[in-house]
């Protein structure tokens, strides 16, 4: 994004520098701070964590993904740089989707199953650039490549929004999994 809001939008260095701090400072303090303050209070409030976790961290993804398609179709500089600093909500899948895989995997294999989760969404740093760049050469321009990209993105994000409101059940699978893992020591 930064090369992008530089070469494709015509911002400075001094003003994509901005950007970045600004984008940092919305990411740590509305995504990791107030989202987790408010997917706890939900959380202590009695709400599921189907609510808390799966509802609303997939909305904010579903959001995400709204924004990154609306930054290459809307006009004017300040409503994409708003709407691509908004699209950091996506981010919120990050640190919700280890709370699950806490709450719903037994004990003896949370470990390996988080170091797993931690090198599957480690990936997307080499994926994500290179498909990226994969759209970016095959447009016929940068900007309408990384635009169509964009738009890929988006697309995929909205897709992986609606997929974690319909299926993020933790307390259900947390049961389902807990009741395996006893039959499985019973029959040993």
């Amino acid at each position: 994004m930064p090369l992008y809001v530089q070469n494709v939008l015509g911002l400075t260095e001094h003003e994509t520098s901005l950007y970045i701090v600004v984008g940092q400072l919305f990411t740590m303090l509305c995504v990791y701070v107030a989202l987790a303050f408010v997917i706890k209070t939900m959380m202590a409030r009695g709400h599921s964590g189907r609510v808390a976790r799966g509802i609303l961290g997939g909305g904010c993804v579903l959001f995400a993904g709204a924004c990154m398609i609306a930054f290459v179709l809307l006009p004017g500089l300040p409503v994409k740089l708003t709407v691509s600093l908004l699209a950091a909500l996506v981010l919120i899948s990050f640190p919700i989707g280890s709370t699950v895989i806490g709450q719903i995997t037994p004990t003896r294999h949370r470990a390996g199953v988080l170091g797993t989760y931690a090198a599957l969404y480690g990936l997307a740093g080499v994926i994500g650039p290179f498909v990226t760049g994969l759209f970016a050469d095959a447009g016929a321009t940068e900007a309408a490549g990384l635009d169509n990209g964009l738009l890929f993105w988006g697309a995929l994000t909205l897709v992986c929004g609606a997929v974690a409101i319909a299926f993020t059940r933790p307390e259900r699978d947390a049961a389902r999994l807990a009741a395996r893992a006893a039959a499985e020591s019973g029959v040993r």
